[in-house]
């Protein structure tokens, strides 16, 4: 994540901006250190440490998918300004798939 991306992250959680969206419980085990740096954060923002972790994963995520590597395939699916468009034959296209399919369940 870019330095941007955190400050950006920092000011939500200063303006405590009340997103509604859907949200699932979930639990997991964490590295020790990244508790007390979780509860470092919600104390000096004083949220709870739940929505720290919940808004650093979501963070994570989005930043992850992004950066997901492009790689193209044999087969031209589409040109753009005259440029042939190749089929990605990397990780994205099944991930998305994976996702689509959890989300009709």
């Amino acid at each position: 994540m870019s330095k941007q991306d955190f400050s950006q992250l920092l000011q939500q959680w200063q303006e405590q901006a009340d997103q509604h969206i859907r949200q699932t419980p979930f639990s997991f085990s964490i590295y020790q250190d990244d508790l007390e740096r979780i509860d470092a954060l919600a104390k000096l923002y004083g949220l709870p440490g739940e929505q720290i972790a919940r808004d650093l994963m979501h963070s994570a995520l989005q930043a992850l998918e992004a950066s997901m590597p492009y790689i193209p395939g044999p087969r031209v699916i589409r040109e753009e300004e005259g440029e042939p468009i190749y089929e990605d034959i990397g990780p994205m296209p099944s991930y998305l798939r994976l996702r689509q399919s959890l989300q009709r369940k």
